[in-house]
């Protein structure tokens, strides 16, 4: 089943992405881990509903298209030219176990169709909100991470076609109550890589779609090398370590040569929320 992928035009603002204390290695090496689809903490992801044609029609349109275009079916387009008969016997025969087996192709469809996308794109988990209380817990390890600050105008939110044709860039998550629907035989669509149910509504997500091509291996994981310019900013924590903290300032003020904005997630004195302080002037 081919795909492509249409991306939707980047939102001017900036994006944001909260990661535990060893995710300092982005302002260390200038690189961020790319996310598989298959291994996210969403079971859905990609995991659209198939709409599995049941009627003959359907089929036989099918069997002839696969006779034309796909060698597996040689014997069949022999068949067709040489004995009539036993074409209409292969196609009944072929026609028929594809409509029986459409519960199968209900549960497995899915999952064949995330498992072949997976080996070509990866993508990197964004958002637009750098003070959400859960996010700071799920992804910040308890407060203790940091929140890295990206510039959305900067070129690596720029849409671009890989070498495939397909456009890779920025896709903002749609949250709905029910899963898309795939029509078999259909192309690959936009809302199946940003599609997720609304209890995830909170996240705020953007999602960065990267050809995994374009990315390296270290330990395990695939990484992608950003373009300095795109790293504005870093939040630390409520709960970052003293040596957390001071590490970013060196880095900030060596390496990044005082580029970055560094701020501080603290606990509102009166409400249920997080409050963004920036760094005052001269503060270590």
């Amino acid at each position: 089943m081919p795909y492509v992928i249409h991306v939707n035009s980047k939102l001017k603002m900036k994006y944001y992405k909260y990661v535990a204390p060893a995710g300092l290695d982005i302002l260390i090496n200038n690189r961020i881990k790319v996310c598989d689809f298959s291994l996210t903490n969403d079971p859905f992801e990609v995991l659209p509903r198939i709409d599995y044609p049941i009627d003959k029609a359907f089929w036989n349109q099918e069997f002839e298209n696969s006779v034309e275009n796909d060698p597996v079916f040689n014997p069949a387009k022999r068949a067709k030219q040489f004995n009539p008969i036993e074409y209409e016997r292969q196609r009944t025969e072929w026609v028929n176990g594809s409509i029986s087996h459409r519960e199968e192709g209900i549960r497995e469809i899915p999952h064949e169709l995330r498992s072949r996308f997976t080996k070509v794109v990866g993508f990197v988990c964004l958002t637009t909100k750098p003070d959400d209380i859960v996010m700071w817990g799920h992804y910040a390890d308890c407060h203790k991470g940091i929140v890295v600050e990206f510039d959305g105008d900067n070129v690596l939110f720029a849409n671009y076609p890989d070498s495939n044709g397909n456009n890779m860039g920025l896709l903002t998550v749609d949250y709905t109550d029910t899963r898309p629907v795939l029509r078999f035989g259909d192309p690959f669509r936009t809302e199946l890589l940003a599609c997720k149910s609304k209890v995830w509504t909170y996240e705020n997500e953007v999602r960065l779609l990267l050809n995994r091509d374009a990315c390296k291996e270290d330990g395990g994981h695939m990484f992608y090398y950003l373009p300095p310019a795109c790293i504005t900013g870093v939040i630390l924590g409520t709960k970052a370590s003293e040596p957390l903290r001071a590490q970013t300032h060196f880095l900030n003020n060596t390496k990044w040569k005082g580029s970055l904005k560094i701020s501080y997630s603290v606990e509102h004195p009166e409400e249920y929320r997080m409050v963004i302080q920036e760094q005052s002037h001269g503060e270590v």
